[in-house]
């Protein structure tokens, strides 16, 4: 390696100083940016950064990392894993000991596979599958994850897994090892025979879905002796009806003497359910539990309660008081304060909130994201409130024309918001919001699914409209509205393949020139009617053929996966 002696005004700081610099960066930036500046530099980051120990599997540039990796490779414990085909293997970190897969379009389970079955999984203490994963043809394709993971020789403590967990799997497999689990499961059942299997269990995140019309009897296993201290549950698509809450609890009230931590996020409640006022949840779910510190409930009934003043009476008494536990009413949502979740849907006012104590109701800091594309009514004034109430916002979903009805103020600005997602039609407002509202916008996200399943037109002439807007004369004129935007994601709903192929084909291709600095771009499609001999785009090759512009095919990389188009950026310009 070449020694460089050049300065900057960087090499005058002090290296206390260029550690608080760096802790706002990512390691990939780090090394991206400061290796091989000078000799100073490198040898801070290679003889003294103690945090040099985190790598993100580039999309892009591979001749850098390829120089870079076996000086750093024996430094590396945790590596994320976002492109399947980057080409490195995990040979390549003989220390690893964590590993994440998060890829921005679905996997193939063959893809996975390798990495699944190689030996350097055994000594992983964390692994976390974020990615869908996809079966080519046969669905027991995935069936090698769980035995695999669940291994007796395994090192695994903490477990990550958003596909559908196939408890079927487990059968005869008992794991003392794994401490935390995060996993998607058919009913509340489902947790005590998972739990079965991980008598060691510490934490425990379950995303129930309703797999199963006809859920399995009551179990009676006895699991008091399982420590668990956290457990979180979210249910989805309805799974937690008001009938099974009382199932729910039973299976919770197992481990009350070891809860330390319980979080509710349940949908589709009843409205008239009466297990959700203060005084049956204190004494049918919350007296039990003699560690309980956090209590965190999220709860959206079919309707909006009609006796919301005697519904929060319930919730005032010595306990919640004793507890600090403080909850809020708004529309069909009933939630503890402060609020622990990090999406909230259909806010639309602050002030519109009745809460059993209003002090809590102040700040917002866990929500990252807010939904308000099925909003109604919104507040004027709501950008202003999402400003000071949710300082670590950072995803913003809006219907177009919730978009187009809220004020704008040039003085408030959403600089934390990375990703916007704008649903509909009309698209008008999008180029001032991006750069009056959130001008950091990262990843811009457009989806339109027309009410009608049979309306082709609509879809076209949605098409038309993105083709329109992007392509117009002003707005290519200040296209420097969207050079901060590096993502851009479409989602669209198609029922005659061949109809849209020519707009698709003109969208996408103008789409690369107006977002100059694009990493990726996302065309993700969906049939109303299945047909495998009319799926667009289904040769890769053949699209580049298509879209007729080699400078496309030099800068990116095109990668088909099931019914995603994604173009990555090859090299950093």
């Amino acid at each position: 390696m070449s020694e460089k002696t050049s300065l900057t005004l960087l090499d005058h700081l002090p290296t206390e100083i260029l550690f608080d610099i760096f802790d706002y960066l990512s390691c990939n930036d780090i090394l991206y940016g400061f290796y091989n500046l000078n000799e100073k530099f490198n040898r801070i980051l290679l003889e003294h950064y103690p945090h040099l120990n985190s790598l993100e599997t580039p999309n892009n540039d591979f001749n850098f990392w390829q120089t870079i990796l076996p000086i750093i490779q024996l430094r590396v414990e945790h590596v994320t894993i976002t492109s399947i085909d980057s080409g490195l293997t995990l040979n390549a970190f003989p220390n690893l000991k964590s590993l994440v897969i998060s890829t921005a379009v679905p996997i193939y389970s063959d893809e996975l596979k390798p990495i699944i079955e190689d030996e350097k999984i055994r000594q992983l203490t964390t692994l976390k599958l974020r990615s869908e994963i996809l079966s080519r043809a046969d669905l027991n394709e995935t069936s090698y994850i769980i035995p695999t993971i669940f291994h007796h020789a395994n090192s695994i403590e903490t477990f990550e897994f958003l596909s559908t967990f196939d408890l079927h799997r487990l059968k005869n497999v008992i794991n003392v090892t794994i401490q935390s689990l995060t996993v998607k499961l058919g009913n509340s059942t489902s947790i005590l025979t998972l739990i079965t299997h991980t008598p060691n269990l510490r934490y425990l995140n379950a995303v129930l879905y309703p797999m199963s019309t006809h859920p399995r009897p009551e179990q009676t296993v006895n699991l008091t002796h399982v420590q668990l201290r956290t457990l979180l549950i979210t249910s989805e698509n309805g799974s937690i009806k008001n009938q099974s809450f009382a199932r729910l609890s039973n299976i919770i009230k197992q481990f009350s003497t070891s809860l330390v931590r319980l979080s509710l996020k349940l949908s589709s409640i009843i409205s008239t359910d009466t297990q959700f006022d203060g005084h049956i949840l204190r004494n049918q779910l919350l007296n039990p539990m003699t560690k309980l510190k956090n209590f965190h409930l999220f709860v959206t009934f079919d309707e909006e309660p009609t006796e919301t003043s005697t519904l929060l009476s319930t919730f005032q008494n010595q306990f919640w008081y004793n507890h600090r536990w403080a909850v809020g009413v708004y529309g069909k949502h009933l939630f503890t304060l402060p609020f622990h979740f990090k999406e909230l849907n259909c806010f639309t006012d602050v002030d519109e909130i009745k809460s059993s104590n209003s002090k809590m109701l102040s700040t917002w800091p866990y929500v990252t994201l807010i939904d308000l594309s099925q909003c109604n009514n919104l507040d004027v004034n709501l950008i202003k409130q999402l400003k000071t109430n949710m300082p670590n916002l950072t995803t913003l979903i809006l219907s177009a024309e919730s978009m187009n009805n809220l004020v704008i103020d040039e003085t408030v600005t959403l600089d934390n918001v990375s990703t916007i997602h704008c649903k509909g039609e009309y698209l008008q407002n999008i180029k001032q919001w991006l750069v009056k509202v959130v001008p950091n916008t990262k990843r811009l996200v457009l989806s339109y699914r027309p009410q009608s399943a049979t309306s082709s037109l609509n879809r076209t002439v949605y098409l038309h409209k993105l083709d329109a807007y992007f392509r117009g004369p002003q707005t290519i004129r200040n296209y420097t509205y969207f050079l901060n935007i590096q993502h851009v994601d479409v989602k669209f709903t198609v029922d005659d393949a061949e109809d849209v192929h020519r707009h698709v084909l003109r969208l996408i291709r103008e789409f690369f020139e107006m977002f100059k600095n694009l990493n990726s771009f996302t065309f993700e499609f969906h049939q109303n009617i299945f047909d495998m001999n009319n799926i667009p785009f289904r040769d890769p090759d053949e699209l580049f053929k298509l879209l007729n512009m080699d400078r496309i095919s030099q800068k990116y990389r095109l990668k088909r996966v099931d019914n995603y188009i994604q173009f990555i950026k090859k090299t950093r310009v």
